[in-house]
Formats: C-alpha cells, sequence, structure tokens
C-alpha cells in the first residue's frame, strides 16, 4: 500500500468551494480538473478550488460548519462505518468498507451530500 496522504477528488473539490471550503493547501485542481500546486500565500484563479486531505476536509466540516462526523472500526474485521449526527441532519451509518481511506471519501461525500440538501449556510448546532 501507498504511503501517501488522500485528497479529495476534483468533485469534492467542487463541493467543498461552494459549501465555502476556505482553507489553504498547496495542491489544487486547476479549471480542467488537473491536480497542481501552488505557494499557500496565493489565492485561487477562478474555476479552481483546492485539493485537500479528506482528513483536512472532514475537519473544516466539524470545525467551521460544526459537523460531527467520523470513521470507526468495527469488531475483528477490515470493516469500517462512519456517523454524521447534529441536531439538523440526520444520522447516517454506512458499513462495509474495505479500509480506511474508502471509508472517509464515502463519509465526506454522505456529509457533503446532507448539506447540499439543505441551506449551504448551515452552520449546525454549536455548543
Amino acid at each position: 500500500m501507498e504511503e501517501t496522504l488522500q485528497i479529495v477528488s476534483y468533485e469534492q473539490g467542487k463541493r467543498l468551494r461552494q459549501l465555502g471550503y476556505d482553507w489553504k493547501c498547496r495542491p489544487y485542481y486547476d479549471e480542467n480538473g488537473n491536480i497542481a500546486y501552488q505557494d499557500v500565500n496565493n489565492d485561487l484563479r477562478d474555476g479552481c478550488c483546492y485539493a485537500p486531505t479528506t482528513a483536512l476536509a472532514l475537519k473544516w466540516l466539524r470545525d467551521k460548519r460544526h459537523v460531527l462526523c467520523a470513521v470507526n472500526l468495527e469488531g475483528h474485521e477490515y470493516f469500517w462505518s462512519y456517523d454524521m449526527n447534529t441536531i439538523d441532519l440526520p444520522c447516517i451509518d454506512d458499513m462495509g468498507h474495505c479500509t480506511y481511506e474508502e471509508a472517509e471519501s464515502a463519509l465526506l461525500d454522505a456529509v457533503l451530500t446532507e448539506l447540499e440538501k439543505g441551506d449551504t449556510n448551515y452552520q449546525g448546532r454549536k455548543n
């Protein structure tokens, strides 16, 4: 297995941008969906979107959008699940992912879909 961090897909990057993702990172997708790298102090050009790691995108959702989400090991098998619980969004539990990275990406897709269904200004539950 390759020891690299998994970045979000081009589609996930575009969806994150629509929801206000603004944490700068070196990798980004250009207007054609090709991965590129930049100095983190530069702003993105129109039509581009950041390409953070999936873990960083999920951290942004927890920190900035106040969505509780996690990937967990179930039992003694290599199956993963995820839970997304907030006061305003339904609980989602999905079993059967073979790798942590697969479950993490599926979790990101599920959270983005739920946020897109509602108000894109959703800020979640603040305690």
